[in-house]
């Protein structure tokens, strides 16, 4: 291992100097504890010559990191289903059973790296957040996927468990925001059990994420129904042996200007023993990859003369400065992005099926932009009625504009369309990429976005003084109940984007009431939609406070 130190302190005179070292699993090899005794004396040296403190590793286990002489022959652990995983996991006495292969693994974290220390008795290695030099917040969850190693091969038949998941999420969401997530553990995420792999990418939407185990580097970004992550594998480096597997390791540097993941590869040169640049990956052993959800470095400009919503009143007109909404931008909770992506991350396609088939149609990738006319094109304020058309049934004089840009330019809208038409798509679309921060619409940055399908209140609101905050509490009931305070106290810093779905669909004797209790709502930015009583065109309707009431549909 001296030539590996030997090419670090190359590096580091390169000016490559790491915040902290990442180590994705197999410490040992056969997880005993002469072998932690060994790699602690190698991790000294390593931390040394990048003059870094214990405090700035952070280390996994991995498969061999696992005592199989502990376990029977017979014991490996199968489950039909994830509820039986997590109902082991749930129980100590079981729990303690299938992670006692690893004992030895975690004494060496005990006796060397405290800041490491397990949560959930050995459950989950560590949470921790980290702050780099450029005083850069990191947020670091390590992950077991190791547990369930009795044999091999294994792909397809080892899992981290959506119970380990959850608790390791509560733990890191509890922290203060972090500037970059990741997550580390042993095993690439196509390793794993199927059921299990699909967990993970919901839980681990917007991380990187840092892996081994193929003793191959490489890596890569995917974005897919499921959300967006970084996945890279680091290599291996051995000690005390030789192996038939290449050897290497990776620098990964975040550019926060550049908003951009850099790679640096190194391998191993059996022939002569030295650790050099491996220019058979990334161009010439580089690689840069853009990193989408980075936060954006450039503040944004506040046009004093282009108010806000929330800087209007009731009337549609611009408040005083002093009586501008000054309140922070909502922190959307990671619980209501989970519910969101089971509710509005798909399309409603049931009259696409037929019996006995299931089709999944995700969102925002498969996501079509819907287009109507701006109806303040001409000018001369706001629309009255249907103007005259074309020939192909279009407003004259209009440019068709996305609709989610006029959701974002106006305080009020109704949209009007046929059943089938894609009101409800565009809602949940807008509803799951604010929530997500990935939707390109900075006038509704830092927004709740509340999304209310109306037939889902049917017998359920008061019969009068109706009030939005007892539509937000009758709406988000049960286990949602946490999000009633945080959807009005939203509403009522003025940065809350209220979606109604289907007025049409709710009692007509409530219609008026909803309608009412909004359009009295100081500072409130919200969209309504339902179906026209007459077959016509997609078409928008910009209600300012003084018209709502008279001029929507009761």
């Amino acid at each position: 291992m001296s030539s590996l130190i030997d090419r670090i302190l190359t590096d580091r005179d390169k000016g490559l100097s790491p915040d902290i070292v990442v180590v994705t699993g197999d410490i040992a090899f056969q997880g005993i504890k002469d072998e932690y005794d060994q790699a602690a004396v190698f991790f000294d040296r390593l931390l040394q010559g990048l003059d870094l403190s214990k405090k700035q590793i952070f280390i996994v286990p991995g498969n061999h990191d696992v005592n199989r002489q502990l376990y029977r022959a017979s014991d490996i652990p199968s489950y039909h289903s994830m509820r039986t995983l997590n109902e082991e996991f749930e129980n100590r006495d079981f729990r303690n059973q299938l992670l006692k292969g690893q004992q030895a693994y975690f004494e060496f974290i005990h006796d060397h790296y405290a800041h490491l220390s397990p949560l959930e008795e050995n459950l989950v290695p560590f949470v921790q957040t980290f702050e780099t030099t450029g005083k850069k917040r990191l947020g670091l969850m390590g992950l077991n996927s190791a547990w369930m190693c009795r044999k091999s091969p294994d792909r397809g038949e080892v899992a981290i468990g959506e119970f380990q998941l959850k608790k390791a999420r509560e733990y890191l969401d509890a922290q203060a925001p972090c500037d970059l997530n990741l997550a580390c553990f042993h095993h690439p995420l196509d390793w794993l059990w199927k059921p299990d792999r699909e967990i993970v990418r919901r839980y681990l939407d917007d991380f990187v994420v840092l892996t081994g185990h193929l003793h191959d580097a490489g890596g890569g970004y995917t974005h897919d129904t499921e959300g967006r992550i970084y996945t890279f594998s680091a290599g291996g480096a051995y000690l005390g042996s030789d192996s038939e597997y290449p050897m290497g390791y990776n620098y990964l540097t975040v550019d926060w200007d550049d908003r951009s993941l850099k790679l640096n590869y190194r391998t191993f040169l059996e022939r002569n023993r030295r650790w050099i640049p491996d220019s058979c990956r990334g161009n010439d052993s580089k690689a840069v990859i853009p990193c989408v959800f980075l936060p954006d470095e450039v503040p944004e400009q506040v046009d004093e003369e282009s108010p806000t919503s929330a800087d209007r009143d009731d009337d549609g007109l611009t408040l005083p400065s002093s009586e501008r909404s000054s309140a922070a931008p909502v922190d959307i909770p990671a619980n209501y992005c989970e519910l969101l992506k089971d509710h509005c991350s798909y399309m409603e396609v049931g009259y696409l099926q037929r019996k006995g088939q299931a089709i999944t149609v995700g969102l925002p990738e498969l996501f079509i932009p819907l287009y109507a006319d701006d109806p303040d094109a001409k000018k001369g304020a706001f629309y009255e009625g249907m103007q005259e058309q074309d020939g192909a049934g279009l407003p004259v004089e209009k440019k068709p504009m996305d609709i989610q840009k006029l959701i974002e330019k106006k305080d009020a809208l109704v949209i009007r369309g046929n059943p089938g038409s894609g009101k409800t798509t565009l809602l949940k679309h807008l509803t799951y990429t604010l929530a997500n921060q990935k939707a390109d619409l900075d006038g509704l940055k830092g927004f709740f976005p509340a999304l209310l399908f109306l037939k889902d209140l049917n017998g359920r609101l008061p019969k009068e003084n109706l009030t939005l905050e007892q539509v937000f509490t009758d709406y988000y009931d049960g286990e949602k109940k946490g999000l009633a305070s945080l959807a009005f106290s939203a509403a009522q810093n003025g940065h809350c984007l209220l979606m109604l779905d289907g007025l049409d669909e709710i009692e007509k004797t409530l219609r008026k009431d909803l309608v009412n209790c909004i359009a009295d709502f100081r500072q409130l930015h919200f969209a309504i939609s339902l179906n026209p009583c007459l077959t016509r065109p997609l078409f928008m309707i910009p209600m300012p406070a003084e018209k709502i009431k008279e001029g929507m549909p009761r």
